[in-house]
């Protein structure tokens, strides 16, 4: 099983996982995402050792905003990785991440619902 983070900024739902577990691709991100068929999401958030990609419901990798940088902090803390390595907190300093205290929940997804998605993921790939 893998565990996904979720969190809710200014009514958008966020989930986030671990990408050396496992790293979807767009069409395992859109599944994951959908609301009817997977585990339902506005923005997922796929995390590496230093760097993380935001991507919306539709599997489209978008440019990370403020609510995003919020979020992978509270991640970052829950889960005591540190923040060092991440380029934002250059940028917006550490102490301007930790101003909101983000409630969270955790999902578990299952190896038959990974392998779906891994599934979906293959499928799209053009030869």
């Amino acid at each position: 099983m893998l565990e996904v983070k979720g969190y809710v900024i200014n009514g958008i739902e966020y989930m986030v996982m671990d990408g050396y577990k496992y790293a979807p691709e767009i069409e395992g991100i859109k599944l994951f995402a959908n609301r009817r068929e997977g585990i339902g999401a506005d923005r997922v958030l796929v995390v590496f050792e230093d760097s993380f990609l935001t991507y919306d419901k539709d599997g489209i990798i978008k440019e990370s905003n403020n609510n995003d940088y919020l979020v992978l902090n509270s991640y970052l803390r829950e889960m005591e990785r540190s923040i060092k390595n991440f380029d934002f907190v250059k940028h917006l300093g550490e102490s301007a991440l930790t101003v909101r205290q983000l409630s969270s929940y955790s999902v578990y997804v299952t190896e038959c619902f990974l392998n779906k998605m891994k599934t979906v993921d293959c499928s799209s790939v053009v030869a």
